[in-house]
């Protein structure tokens, strides 16, 4: 399964960065996009399990377009010298 490079993404953030000394930000939102499923198998499988193969994409498929929206949180701290 792979997710697109770019996505679109919704969220808000908190930071402060300080002239000298620690800082800290953090950022929740949501991304958005449709993964890609490939499945392959070797070639003495494909000859014996044609159709299981398919099933088994068609399943993964599902379960993946469920994943079209992705959480998001990021914490961290900084400092600056």
């Amino acid at each position: 399964m792979k997710f697109p490079t770019v996505r679109p993404y919704l969220g808000f953030g908190f930071g402060h960065t300080p002239r000298k000394g620690l800082g800290f930000y953090s950022d929740l939102g949501v991304a958005y996009g449709k993964p890609s499923v490939d499945l392959s198998a070797s070639q003495a499988l494909q000859q014996q399990a044609v159709n299981d193969i398919a099933t088994e994409k068609s399943d993964l498929e599902s379960k993946a377009n469920r994943l079209r929206y992705m959480p998001v949180l990021n914490v961290g701290v900084s400092y600056v010298f």
